[in-house]
């Protein structure tokens, strides 16, 4: 986490700032919170090679704990639903018109958030997938996957 600090000159607590309106949902994995500020804020597009990722242990899903991240393997068993809206197409904010204070004038298009229940035999939680993802997929149901992410507040694995 502290090369991507180091080498561009990023201050961690100007980046928690920006995060905690932008990301909130992210503020424990700083390392992400790193690219995603130096990709929207400071338009640096990073060297694959210069990124660390927190692989995170495999658990259980009743052994899921807010905040932390880690990777379940588990068969998804139904679409929950679907949040479709109009955004950006570059940074994927939702937006009303053709302006985003990100990425200025845009043609917006439309991105969608998808949950579904996904169980193991210890349990079921609800897995989000954000518009990079779900706008890609399609019918998931029946397969089983193994998803890296943190438990949120509102119970959901992200």
């Amino acid at each position: 986490m502290s090369e991507l600090y180091e080498k561009y000159d990023i201050k961690e607590s100007v980046v928690q700032k920006w995060a905690e309106k932008t990301y909130p949902q992210f503020l424990g994995n700083p390392s992400l919170l790193a690219q995603l500020y130096l990709r929207q804020v400071k338009k640096v597009t990073l060297d694959p090679s210069s990124i660390t990722i927190m692989r995170g242990k495999q658990v259980l899903i009743n052994e899921l704990k807010e905040g932390e991240w880690c990777i379940i393997e588990g068969v998804v068993a139904t679409k929950m639903r679907e949040n479709a809206y109009s955004g950006c197409p570059v940074c994927m904010k939702k937006i009303e018109g053709e302006y985003c204070p990100t990425d200025g004038k845009v043609v917006p298009t439309t991105h969608r958030w998808i949950e579904y229940v996904v169980g193991d035999n210890s349990g079921d939680v609800i897995v989000s997938f954000p518009p990079r993802i779900a706008n890609t997929m399609g019918d998931i149901t029946g397969q089983i996957l193994q998803i890296r992410g943190v438990l949120g507040d509102q119970g959901s694995f992200l």
